[in-house]
């Protein structure tokens, strides 16, 4: 197909090389310039649904952890509980248990 584009075009090879350059800049132009923006409202793109808090606001969203189902603060007054990690160097041994 794009060898009997080629062959179709008038002069010699550098004449059509800016003849294709020219109308492939013409066509990336008219879709950004009008078929894009004529068709980005009709695409679902910002109708995403992420978690069940839709219709409400961003500054009204409950934060985990800090916020209760209610809407009340949760204080943290203890250090949460659980194993430790102790980062060792690669290559060392590892500490005993003692």
């Amino acid at each position: 197909m794009y060898a009997s584009l080629w062959r179709k075009l008038p002069g010699p090879w550098p004449a059509k090389l800016v003849w294709t350059v020219a109308g492939l800049a013409a066509i990336v132009a008219l879709l950004f310039l009008y078929v894009f923006p004529w068709l980005e409202p009709r695409l679902p793109f910002n109708d995403v649904t992420v978690d069940d808090t839709a219709g409400v606001s961003v500054s009204e969203a409950p934060v985990p952890g800090i916020t209760g189902p209610d809407g009340t603060v949760i204080e943290i007054t203890e250090a949460p509980t659980g194993p430790t990690v102790t980062p060792s160097v690669v290559g060392s041994p590892a500490p005993s248990a003692s």
